[in-house]
C-alpha cells in the first residue's frame, strides 16, 4: 500500500517517489492542500479501491507522510470502497 500511496502522492505533489518518506511534513515538505487532499483521495480510490472521501477531516490532521500513510492503512481496512452504506 505505502509504495502505491507515495506514487499518488509524488505524483500530486511533483515530487520524486524516491524522495518520499514517512517523516516528511505533508504541510511544510509537501506542502499538500485541501484541494491536493481531494485529488488524492480520488486516486486513491480509483487506483487502489479505499473509499477515503468520508475521512477528509482526518486526512487534513495528518502532520506527516508517515501518518498519512499509517491512517490510508487502517481506513482501507476498515472501509474498503463500496463497503460503506448508501455505496
Amino acid at each position: 500500500m505505502q509504495d502505491k500511496l507515495y506514487e499518488i502522492i509524488a505524483s500530486v505533489c511533483y515530487f520524486d517517489k524516491e524522495e518520499l518518506h514517512p517523516g516528511l511534513s505533508v504541510e511544510d515538505d509537501l506542502a499538500i492542500t485541501s484541494v491536493m487532499i481531494v485529488e488524492i483521495i480520488a486516486m486513491v480510490e480509483s487506483r487502489l479501491g479505499v473509499n477515503l472521501e468520508e475521512h477528509v477531516d482526518e486526512l487534513l490532521s495528518c502532520e506527516t507522510l508517515g501518518e498519512l500513510t499509517a491512517l490510508t492503512a487502517e481506513l482501507s481496512s476498515e472501509h474498503p470502497q463500496g463497503s460503506l452504506p448508501g455505496r
